[in-house]
């Protein structure tokens, strides 16, 4: 966790956002790159995005608690995301 750049937390919520919504149920065999590969699919809502984010970012603060890792790259990605600029 410690390797992981700002760079990379923005590819992981951009990634986020172009996964096909409601994916598990709709292509439940696919992996994720198959799921980013798929062209015209209705994209998950901005609450879905903020809500994965959020979720990975509790990750982050927990693996700070813990000595894993010095900062939660996500938490600017998270205000960014809720200010929709």
């Amino acid at each position: 966790m410690s390797q992981i750049t700002d760079v990379d937390a923005r590819k992981v919520v951009n990634a986020i956002k172009q996964l096909p919504h409601n994916r598990s149920k709709s292509y439940p065999k696919l992996s994720t790159q198959e799921l980013l590969q798929l062209k015209n699919v209705k994209l998950p809502s901005h609450k879905t995005i903020l809500k994965h984010v959020e979720r990975i970012s509790t990750l982050f603060k927990w693996a700070i608690t813990k000595g894993y890792i010095q900062q939660n790259i996500f938490k600017g990605i998270i205000f960014t995301l809720y200010c929709k600029c």
